[in-house]
């Protein structure tokens, strides 16, 4: 729905659905999975998908174009909002507070829901991560999810969502043994 034009958004749903799949994604599979929608195409989704492809000048600016996609959806979406509440400005019989306060909700309302983050502040980041050794200073000093192995958790404080764990060893000594008892100790709690 974040898309303007509808094959785009058939080639995401497509792609996203091969992505869970765990199927590789190239040109012509995808343009396989796109035959049954082929309304949207009209000169078939290969064709169209190897001119798409031909327009992006570089997938090293994806971000970028992501944040160019999702800023005129939220454009539209202020569009539709707004236009919906025309006719009710026309609406001599409601009250013009009333009127104000629903417009105003409606706006914020989109900001909430698609507020584009910027830059994040690195003295903020630094003070929550802090307070967040504080925490397991003052706490057992686990403030992550417990790994069931006690001495591991006071070095490491506890697996944290974002962490990148590396096990690493020379072969057959165990690092997929260890990564999995750490998994099942995580996932019994």
């Amino acid at each position: 729905e974040v898309f303007y034009v509808s094959g785009h958004q058939s080639i995401y749903a497509a792609a996203l659905r091969m992505f869970r799949e765990n199927k590789p994604i190239d040109i012509v599979l995808l343009a396989g999975e796109l035959k049954p929608k082929a309304g949207d195409f009209a000169d078939g989704p290969a064709t169209y998908l190897a001119g798409l492809t031909g327009a992006v000048p570089t997938s090293a600016n994806a971000e970028w174009y992501a944040h160019i996609v999702k800023a005129h959806y939220i454009r539209r979406n202020i569009i539709q909002t707004l236009t919906a509440k025309i006719g009710s400005a026309y609406d001599t019989d409601e009250d013009v507070n009333q009127l104000m306060d629903a417009i105003e909700t409606s706006v914020l309302g989109i900001r909430s829901e698609y507020e584009i983050h910027g830059p994040v502040d690195g003295f903020r980041l630094v003070h929550e991560f802090l307070d967040e050794v504080q925490r397991a200073k003052d706490g057992d000093g686990v403030s992550g999810t417990r790994t069931g192995l006690a001495s591991l958790d006071d070095i490491i404080c506890g697996l944290h969502g974002g962490d990148m764990v590396i096990v690493a060893g020379r072969t057959s000594v165990g690092k997929s043994a260890f990564a999995l008892h750490l998994a099942l100790n995580v996932a019994l709690g």
